[in-house]
């Protein structure tokens, strides 16, 4: 998390002295990230639901408009269910999205927007776990079956929420790899929706 942080004080600082005139907004967000493992060798797999949490950095550069870089730490995955044999696959993503708002003001604090922008992913860590005849088995390993590198593409709504010296926004996304992921033979491509809540403080207007 210290990382995190380090890294959107500093991109924040620097864009300061690029140009003093930004709105700039930097703060934290959490939400859940709802994802699914497909694949044209497997038809009974379910998605997988983690949780998100990390730190953004907003530049309004017009009323209408506003880039937003983050950071995140992501939980995603898919479930498998072979009947008596469940198996649940999870990795952990380090997330860099970028992103740009099309906003549209409501009075002076409301400004519902459109997004749209691109993830760069690196898998930290992948695990598995193997769950036969109700409990009665359970075997959990690590495995290397994902890239640990990727990107994936995403579109959504949200609402931004401004007062003086204070940016709140709600957004939901739906994220797409923009190919396959998998490390193996089998293709594999990662889809899945986000929801998610931040907070930010406005350091320079």
């Amino acid at each position: 998390m210290k990382y995190i942080l380090s890294f959107l004080i500093v991109l924040t600082l620097g864009l300061n002295q690029l140009n003093s005139q930004l709105t700039t907004s930097l703060g934290a967000k959490v939400g859940l990230a709802n994802s699914k493992l497909t694949s044209n060798e497997f038809n009974n797999i379910e998605s997988f639901t983690g949780s998100s949490i990390g730190g953004f950095l907003n530049i309004e550069l017009f009323e209408l408009l506003a880039l937003q870089a983050e950071v995140l730490g992501t939980k995603r995955g898919s479930n498998y269910d072979f009947g008596n044999i469940y198996y649940e696959t999870t990795a952990n993503y380090l997330e860099f999205p970028l992103l740009a708002k099309l906003r549209i003001p409501l009075g002076d604090n409301l400004r519902p927007f459109l997004q749209g922008g691109y993830t760069m992913n690196f898998i930290t860590k992948q695990s598995a776990t193997l769950d036969a005849l109700d409990g009665l088995i359970v075997i959990e390993d690590r495995v290397n079956d994902l890239y640990k590198t990727g990107g994936s593409a995403f579109v959504g709504l949200g609402l931004d929420i401004e007062t003086e010296g204070i940016l709140f926004f709600l957004d939901g996304r739906y994220i797409v790899s923009s190919g396959d992921i998998s490390n193996n033979e089998v293709e594999v491509r990662l889809s899945g929706f986000t929801a998610s809540a931040g907070i930010g403080i406005k350091l320079f207007k």
